[in-house]
């Protein structure tokens, strides 16, 4: 079953902003998406869900940038950003 895989994905298309998602394998796995431009960079991390313990970290380079950035996408540092969703 992936419904939170699934989830996170669908959240992740509607907001403009970073996306966690975690679930203990139940119902699919664990996820994080950036709001990057590039489809290939958007996914930061993914688990399958499993019934053990999984820890996973993840580190943004230059924060500053990424909480800066504009609302109409672009480049804004070493990050490109998307633009945001319609409305």
């Amino acid at each position: 079953m992936n419904t939170y895989d699934q989830l996170a994905h669908s959240l992740h298309y509607n907001m403009f902003q970073m996306v966690v998602v975690a679930n203990n394998g139940s119902y699919g796995g664990s996820n994080a998406y950036a709001p990057f431009s590039e489809a290939y960079h958007r996914q930061v991390f993914h688990l399958h869900g499993q019934p053990q313990a999984s820890i996973a970290f993840f580190e943004i380079d230059n924060i500053r940038d990424f909480k800066s950035r504009k609302p109409n996408g672009g480049n804004q540092g070493a990050y490109k950003f998307k633009t945001p969703p319609a409305g």
